[in-house]
């Protein structure tokens, strides 16, 4: 990438030789396995220089829901029992502790039947009573604050009211055998169409959802949350000013270029035959997209991000990505005739193939233009993900909202689970950048990363393009073969560049062969620069 001011990205990977000490002159050969436990693999054991005890944090008597807040002891919820209907049953239970204590929750399931479903905020748990005599010893128990039902009017928000696009959070316990039932229950509910997966529903209304199938559809036990599906849109500042910084290459004394890595990109398409990506192109997929064409023909926003993680420069050396040398599997998710872009199937299925194409980050340039800092249905599913398969690491942008203030992170980059990553410039958080913290308090984005003035590729079918001409080299077709964007897309890409620089070092120095998706989390924010207080 070539960019005109010099800023730094400190990449935590120069960091890392303090901790794992270069391999001996005699390299032990280790097979690769699911778990690298060994000291042959260069994990070190310290052990403490002093030990203090810290008290464990009280949780905040407020539980906040998506649609409202209420503290269960001082709050009358018999209105809101009228308003939707008290002969609801369900065996969905919230469980508000004294203590901000997870451990407490695993005693609970070994000690009464129940399984606990979700954390919902802090301190909050979602459960599933199976046997409903095991109520009120649970509600009586010392580090139990509150228990009651989770209420149907709980578990949605007053946007799902006339949405035409419904997103149906399901219960983690469903059946796979019940998937059909709740598909079929969503359609005689007013849906003219619904799919389902293990984590999550879609379901389409022609005529705008309504208060009745609204209550329906909450009151299913196997639904968690019934919200309105909002736009994916893509994370350009379209606004900034163009500034720059020195290229960021994939240069040191250890050789890392991304060489052995493969990463996954989700975005608008590909120009498949740019000279910066020839060669090294695993796969392009079009099934998750809204239509078959894999081109890049209207933003060219997809071909930027790639050639922004993994481009090698073939014809400006200046425009040289962060892993030049890594391979890609792209996912082509834009409608080419009109520019929409959005996906079908859920997150979790879209990097469970990613994986199984062996891409170990997945870039994910953009979110939704709407529910800002809410932990959404596509969240929960990129998080059930990771934590159930830990070898692919979700890097997700947070959006260009940083004038309309606090907690304006796009999901999904409002997981837990994922990298969030927002844009710096020139040492400083860019002021177009999404501010977090989350609304239910978790501090995001994760990280920043260059984002502005990126001079990348430009997809040569690209017709409707945002970004000036920048470097040199054209396309058979007169126009400049890269230009220049900004926005926390752009720095969504350096990031995951960095990530793929992280595994290799893992991998190829301190002898780690599967790097877990939470060890490179970890190393990137762990060594990342302080720029301050934002």
């Amino acid at each position: 990438m070539h960019l005109r001011r010099r800023c730094f990205l400190l990449l935590s990977i120069f960091l890392l030789s303090l901790a794992f000490p270069m391999a001996s002159s005699s390299p032990k050969t280790i097979a690769e396995t699911e778990v690298v436990e060994s000291f042959d693999s260069n994990w070190m054991q310290l052990q403490p220089v002093s030990t203090r005890s810290v008290a464990i944090k009280t949780v905040d008597p407020t539980i906040h829901l998506a649609g409202f807040s209420f503290d269960p002891q001082f709050t009358d919820l018999s209105n809101l029992d009228s308003a939707w209907g008290a002969s609801f049953s369900t065996s969905l239970y919230l469980v508000q502790l004294q203590l901000n204590d997870a451990s407490i929750m695993n005693g609970f399931e070994d000690a009464y039947d129940i399984e606990v479903l979700e954390r919902q905020s802090q301190g909050v748990y979602i459960v599933r009573v199976h046997d409903a005599s095991q109520i009120a010893p649970i509600s009586s128990d010392d580090d139990v604050r509150w228990m009651g039902a989770y209420a149907p009017y709980m578990r949605t928000t007053n946007d799902a009211l006339g949405a035409h696009l419904v997103q149906i959070t399901v219960a983690g316990d469903i059946a796979p055998s019940s998937l059909a039932t709740l598909t079929t229950y969503l359609v005689q509910n007013g849906a003219s169409t619904s799919w389902c997966s293990m984590d999550m529903c879609e379901a389409v209304f022609e005529h705008g959802l309504n208060a009745h199938e609204l209550r329906q559809i909450a009151a299913y036990d196997d639904v968690l949350f019934v919200a309105k599906a909002y736009n994916l849109q893509l994370h350009n500042n379209l606004a900034a000013t163009e500034v720059g910084a020195v290229a960021i290459r994939a240069t040191s004394s250890l050789g890392l270029d991304g060489s052995g890595e493969t990463i996954a990109v989700m975005d608008t398409g590909l120009d498949n035959d740019h000279p910066d990506v020839l060669g090294r192109i695993a796969a392009i997929n079009t099934q998750y997209g809204l239509d078959s064409s894999p081109v890049d023909s209207n933003s060219g926003h997809g071909t930027h991000i790639v050639m922004t993680v993994l481009g090698d420069g073939s014809v400006d050396a200046s425009t040289t990505g962060v892993a030049p040398e890594a391979n890609l599997v792209m996912y082509a998710l834009e409608h080419d005739p009109t520019g929409y872009f959005g996906r079908q199937g859920s997150i979790y299925d879209l990097l469970s193939d990613a994986e199984l194409k062996t891409a170990r980050i997945a870039v994910h340039a953009w979110g939704s233009n709407g529910n800002f800092g809410f932990y959404t249905a596509d969240s929960r599913s990129a998080d059930q993900y990771v934590s159930n398969n830990q070898y692919l690491l979700p890097v997700f942008s947070v959006g260009d909202n940083g004038a309309s203030g606090a907690s304006k992170v796009t999901a999904p980059g409002t997981a837990k689970n994922v990298l969030s990553i927002g844009s710096s410039n020139n040492g400083s958080v860019s002021a177009s950048s999404s501010q977090g913290p989350t609304l239910d308090g978790r501090i995001k984005p994760d990280l920043v990363a260059p984002g502005e003035g990126i001079c990348s590729a430009r997809a040569e079918e690209a017709k409707s393009v945002v970004g000036s001409a920048c470097a040199t080299g054209t396309h058979g077709n007169t126009r400049s073969m890269y230009m220049e964007l900004s926005g926390t897309s752009q720095a969504t890409a350096v990031a995951s560049g960095s990530a793929a620089l992280a595994r290799e070092y893992l991998r190829e120095v301190a002898g780690i062969n599967k790097p877990s998706a939470s060890l490179i989390k970890a190393t990137l924010v762990n060594g990342a620069e302080d720029l301050g207080t934002p």
